[in-house]
């Protein structure tokens, strides 16, 4: 059986995508210079979506995802970065992110 939260994306996609969406700075309502705790993960048009509270980036993706995760922002961007560039396998199993061999808690929403 596959799993329903399975998808391989971009490394410098995702991390491109992070640091787009977790940017209060680039807002001029959000009066904050932290970066955004939460993101969700979710399906999109184009296959992969990292989305926060105002923005949203979109990237190629081949794999299904059921339906959005929320993950912390700080500790996905933080390894997102140290993975080997080329492509992240993303792997969501009870209560828990995989990014390849990598486990973050996470929740679906």
């Amino acid at each position: 059986m596959k799993a329903e939260w399975e998808i391989e994306v971009g490394q410098i996609d995702l991390v491109n995508a992070l640091t787009l969406v977790r940017d209060r700075k680039r807002v001029r309502r959000v009066r904050s210079n932290k970066p955004e705790p939460w993101v969700t993960l979710a399906s999109s048009d184009l296959g992969f979506s990292v989305r926060g509270s105002v923005d949203s980036g979109d990237m190629e993706g081949v794999g299904s995802w059921h339906s959005p995760i929320r993950v912390h922002g700080d500790t996905l961007a933080k390894l997102t970065k140290k993975v080997p560039k080329g492509t992240v396998r993303l792997l969501y199993i009870n209560g828990f992110l995989y990014v390849n061999t990598t486990r973050l808690t996470a929740s679906e929403i």
